[in-house]
């Protein structure tokens, strides 16, 4: 019976970890030598977290060295392969922080089932390969609750289906669960795990879904005097059916739960990233976003002059959203809305016009061609978000402009606006039409030429050189002061706002041509990825490469046909574009030095991190490249590293 029993156990923790080498002495360093059996091994071990690191996760060496990483301590060393899992564990406080994207197979998670209290895996590409994200929650245990983070993983509706599904069948085994950064558009499903009217009936205590990346499209709006009229009901009918309604604000019963706002600037509220890189943080959602937009916001417009009682107030602008401002509005229900009605009657106002639950978006550009939307759900308006459930889903309208009710520019000019083909009456150089300038100072696109805040479309920030906005000129006009400006289209072909038409400043001081006008005698490689050197003008028989950093000389400038070319020494080509090389020498660093400890990463934004180097570290520099907010980064052996000179010293 004995052997039975001792068969038994060792087919289990077979099944369990797969067929891998066990230790009988007591020390891992015996271990490494031990000679006995694996059959003999596998009987006396009781305990998966008496398995060696590298037993344990053998299949996979990135997981490997990830689980071998101390939660916590990002700069501090890994543990040694041999270490026991319950050791590692320990010093984590039963956390792991997964995010090695090299990571193919998540098999081996299934050993820590039961003795992890919180997991974190992000960042991947792998998770949906080969039952990835099945392999992933086979960990979950009901006995252990445990706080799950799936996060930038690349997730789709139909996976978030799949763990919504898996928490049914398993109840109690996830306490919080955050898939933040993924590609959900429909959250339909959470009503079955996360009730918001009755939250005792939760399978989870805290749901978050900040900043996902995909943004569903809508139907057609039509648009009257610069401005659009929707129906929530019909277009968030999951929130609205979910809300909680019996909170009150200012003695007006209100939910206190969904708000949305216009999103067509890019203005941030922060619930696009997670900005504290600890397990714990992460799944619990801190710093997610800026506490002071989720104030519960007034309604514009709608409330009257305390001095003045006999007043009466219209409805115009309840449950509305300005292009050009960025709060978040509460949704209303007609609950909301006729609460909010009953209590000016008793106050003696008068609404001249009734409150509305459609949602209204006014002072749209006319050259807008969609609006976006923000969804936000946030259970602690106003209060501590250290763990607020929420999470936000982003919507774009198409807009079909009526024939009527419209103007040629936007409500906000109040002026026509005449272009034509010639010079605009200016002292400054302007370009050709045709031509392309780009903005070196942050700078405004309008509709109209008076350059007013409700006519703006876009503002375009200070860049670096390398990624400085660019804009062709396809026309010129004054505004009514007579001042003269470009009108141009967006040519920057991997933005948003490509393609989209307006107008922009002339001056010499904000913008200038992309292209030399001027010969040097040398020129330097800027851009990342170098620049080819061509036969011919037209920039086609390729001749040879040259990367980043290289100096070239000059033997002359040429025209082709509205942009220039170098013509170099041998008798090469090569484009005379301001944003791939430079006039002069550009001194890059050969190598350099750690002053501090630093971290390299993989992508340039610092999002993916892969190597802890200590100080005095020396590496050689390959090129720079700048960060998506202009911070400049050097390019090392396999990825990129800090350029500030209060971390490394350059070696020239």
């Amino acid at each position: 019976m004995l052997i039975q029993h001792r068969l038994l156990f060792t087919a289990l923790v077979l099944s369990l970890c797969g067929t891998v080498g066990f230790f009988s002495a007591p020390t891992p360093a015996n271990a490494a030598t031990n000679n006995t059996s694996a059959a003999a091994q596998v009987a006396e071990v009781t305990d998966p977290g008496e398995l060696t690191a590298a037993e344990a996760f053998g299949n996979d060496q990135a997981l490997l060295q990830d689980v071998l990483k101390p939660v916590g301590n990002p700069d501090g060393q890994p543990y040694p392969a041999n270490t026991l899992m319950k050791t590692i564990l320990a010093n984590n406080r039963n956390s792991l922080d997964i995010s090695n994207p090299d990571i193919q197979d998540f098999q081996d998670l299934i050993k820590l089932k039961g003795m992890l209290n919180v997991l974190v895996i992000r960042n991947q590409t792998n998770l949906k390969q080969n039952n990835g994200l099945s392999k992933v929650l086979q960990i979950i245990d009901s006995e252990n609750p445990l706080k799950l983070g799936l996060i930038n993983d690349e997730l789709t509706t139909q996976d978030f289906n799949q763990i919504c599904q898996t928490i049914i069948t398993t109840p109690g085994a996830i306490d919080t669960l955050n898939v933040s950064q993924n590609k959900i558009t429909d959250f339909s499903q959470l009503s079955k795990i996360y009730n918001f009217k009755n939250p005792e009936t939760n399978l989870l205590n805290y749901f978050i879904a900040w900043g996902q990346k995909v943004t569903t499209p809508l139907p057609a709006a039509t648009v009257k005097n610069n401005t659009i009229t929707l129906t929530p009901a019909t277009l968030f009918a999951y929130q609205l059916n979910s809300l909680n309604q019996g909170a009150t604000h200012g003695g007006t019963t209100q939910p206190d739960a969904f708000f949305y706002r216009a999103r067509n600037h890019n203005e941030p509220d922060g619930t696009d990233d997670l900005t504290d890189t600890t397990p714990t943080s992460l799944v619990n959602g801190t710093n997610h976003y800026n506490e002071g937009l989720l104030s519960p916001p007034e309604q514009n417009n709608l409330f009257p002059d305390e001095n003045n009682q006999t007043h009466y107030i219209g409805g115009d602008y309840f449950n509305s959203l300005n292009y050009d401002q960025s709060p978040y509005q509460i949704v209303a229900t007609q609950q909301y809305a006729s609460s909010v009605a009953a209590e000016y009657s008793n106050y003696s106002f008068t609404l001249d016009t009734p409150l509305s639950t459609d949602t209204k978006m006014y002072n749209i550009p006319s050259t807008t061609k969609s609006v976006q939307l923000r969804v936000m759900y946030s259970e602690a308006v106003g209060a501590s978000i250290t763990t607020t459930p929420g999470f936000t889903q982003d919507y774009e309208i198409p807009l079909n402009w009526s024939s009527t009710g419209n103007t040629a520019t936007s409500s906000s000019a109040n002026t026509t606006t005449t272009t034509s083909n010639s010079s605009p009456n200016t002292a400054d150089t302007v370009s050709p039409k045709g031509t392309v300038v780009y903005a070196t100072k942050k700078i405004g696109l309008y509709n109209g030429t008076n350059f007013t805040k409700k006519g703006r479309q876009h503002w375009y920030r200070k860049q670096p050189r390398i990624n400085r906005p660019m804009f062709k000129v396809t026309g010129y006009a004054n505004s009514t002061a007579g001042r003269p400006r470009y009108l141009v289209k967006d040519v920057n072909h991997r933005s948003k706002t490509a393609g989209d038409e307006g107008y922009i400043t002339t001056q010499a001081a904000y913008v200038t041509p992309v292209y030399y006008r001027k010969a040097a005698k040398k020129i330097t490689v800027i851009n990342p990825n170098g620049v080819n050197a061509y036969r011919n003008k037209s920039l086609t028989g390729k001749a040879t490469h040259y990367r980043q950093g290289q100096t070239l000389r000059v033997k002359k400038l040429v025209k082709h046909n509205l942009t220039t070319r170098y013509v170099l020494t041998n008798g090469r080509y090569i484009t005379a574009n301001k944003k791939l090389v430079q006039n002069g020498r550009v001194a890059m660093p050969k190598r350099l030095k750690a002053k501090t400890a630093i971290n390299r990463y993989r992508d340039v934004n610092f999002k993916h991190r892969q190597k802890y180097y200590r100080k005095g570290t020396t590496l050689t520099v390959k090129g720079w490249d700048f960060s998506a907010n202009g911070t400049k980064r050097y390019r090392v052996a396999h990825g990129y590293v800090t350029a500030n000179r209060h971390f490394i010293k350059t070696i020239h």
